[in-house]
């Protein structure tokens, strides 16, 4: 049975210039977002702004994934139609079956949504600081299923975008470095006040491209158990808070050191109790060897009959009522 062509052509020529005309139709609309999404990362990365620049960069890549999936989409229908297939049918065959696979794939579902919700509000965007879910890092990458940070250490944490509840963004239009520190209580607060503004406004002079606002301080913000705490903010550039922190506490610590200011170790005071008269029960010293032997008694007792400790000697004290 020979083949006949001018027949074959006569009923599915047509269809098969349709179908070139939606391909080449599809592959201009692919090209163009492509050149749309390569237009908006060049001209973010043009932009001084962090925050603008980043939101561009996100966004090309989620114009260029969603634009990708319709054109593919819309392509393949327009294609099935023409060789005869209902569209109509196939549309809500297609509805009732991502409703089933919607109930069976909840979770991947849930990412995508929230994939959208975090690539188009922009309060997210690659190059931010964030902790998410206990885990804190720079955002490497934000996709519609995932979000990928890597933290200090170099660690990659990859969470998806369904199980995100909470965001804290360190680096949202700015950021503040904020700085405690602890002094002796017999410092002069002053002194303290004036030493910490002065060594501030340095650190402002020298880092004046990166810091925006500061020293603003506070003053003391508690009593703890060996220092009094003060505490300094400077408002910076988003991500730079932390080389601002450091600067700072590296050059006031050089100053309290030129200053005799103490910064104390953590220390306790015994309090002894009193007795019901007012006075102060009796300290009792006893001594021992290093190797734990009681050492004799009058070789170790001075002229006024105090005890007297010789190398190697261990001390223990003990508090009587008498």
């Amino acid at each position: 049975m020979e083949f006949d062509f001018a027949a074959w052509w006569g009923k599915w020529g047509m269809n098969l210039i349709h179908v070139g005309v939606i391909l080449i139709l599809g592959i201009i609309a692919g090209v163009v977002v492509r050149k749309l999404t390569d237009r908006m990362v060049a001209k973010a990365e043009s932009l001084e702004d962090r925050r603008s620049a980043q939101r561009h960069k996100t966004l090309s890549v989620f114009l260029k994934s969603v634009a990708k999936v319709v054109i593919l989409a819309l392509v393949g229908v327009l294609i099935l139609g023409e060789f005869g297939v209902e569209i109509g049918p196939l549309i809500a065959a297609a509805g009732i079956a991502g409703i089933a696979i919607g109930f069976g794939a909840q979770t991947l579902v849930q990412d995508f949504l929230g994939g959208t919700f975090l690539l188009t509000e922009g309060y997210v965007r690659v190059g931010d600081v964030l902790e998410v879910n206990g885990k804190a890092g720079l955002v490497e990458d934000i996709s519609l299923r995932l979000l990928v940070m890597r933290d200090f250490a170099g660690n990659v944490h990859v969470i998806p975008n369904g199980e995100i509840r909470t965001i804290t963004n360190m680096t949202y239009r700015f950021s503040r470095a904020l700085i405690e520190v602890g002094v002796a209580y017999r410092e002069d607060n002053d002194k303290v006040v004036r030493i910490m503004e002065e060594v501030g406004n340095e650190i402002a002079e020298e880092m004046k491209d990166v810091i925006e606002a500061g020293p603003e301080i506070f003053g003391i913000d508690s009593f703890g158990d060996s220092a009094i705490n003060w505490r300094v903010r400077f408002q910076t550039k988003p991500i730079e808070q932390w080389n601002v922190a450091r600067a700072y506490r590296r050059r006031l610590k050089r100053r309290f050191d030129e200053e005799g200011i103490e910064i104390p170790f953590p220390h306790r005071t015994v309090y002894m109790g009193e007795n019901h008269d007012g006075t102060a029960p009796f300290l009792h010293t006893k001594m021992y060897r290093a190797n734990g032997q009681e050492p004799e008694g009058h070789r170790d007792v001075d002229d006024a009959g105090d005890p007297v400790k010789r190398a190697g000697d261990v001390v223990s004290t003990e508090a009587s009522g008498d």
